[in-house]
């Protein structure tokens, strides 16, 4: 293949399967089973640093919303307030304070909500508490009301 690829004739048929084919893979490419990589948008680090914003569809009108994460309604508004006093100020901690002391608040919600330890995010995991919280809270309030 690298000789038909290299004549002048055979270089235009190559250059054709780029075009042709949907991965732009040459003739010798595409016998040898390789990948065409091509290079993204090249990224700063004030651009990764900077917040991610995710658009979440509402739901749908009339759908009661369900928390996911279990035994939620256990949590007392003391334990939700202090993880979101937690979440507010820990950019003031030092970076290992805040750090073990993310660790430990997690630890205590998951023993009290009975979930299994993990090495998952300590910091995501209270967010998502926190939000899982206020689901329980809204659903609970529409029960009720």
């Amino acid at each position: 293949m690298r000789a038909i690829d290299f004549l002048p004739f055979g270089y235009g048929v190559g250059m054709l399967t780029i075009f042709v084919d949907r991965y732009h893979r040459r003739l010798g490419d595409l016998t040898a089973g390789t990948v065409v990589v091509h290079e993204g948008q090249r990224i700063t680090l004030s651009q990764m640093l900077q917040p991610m914003h995710a658009y979440v569809s509402p739901r749908a009108p009339g759908v009661t919303p369900t928390p996911l994460l279990p035994n939620v309604e256990r949590l007392t508004p003391a334990d939700v307030a202090l993880v979101v006093e937690f979440l507010q100020c820990r950019d003031a901690l030092f970076g290992d304070a805040c750090v073990s002391l993310a660790h430990q608040f997690a630890a205590v919600i998951r023993r009290h909500l009975s979930l299994p330890p993990s090495e998952s995010h300590p910091e995501q995991f209270l967010k998502h508490v926190v939000r899982e919280y206020e689901v329980a809270q809204a659903m609970i309030a529409r029960q009720s009301g």
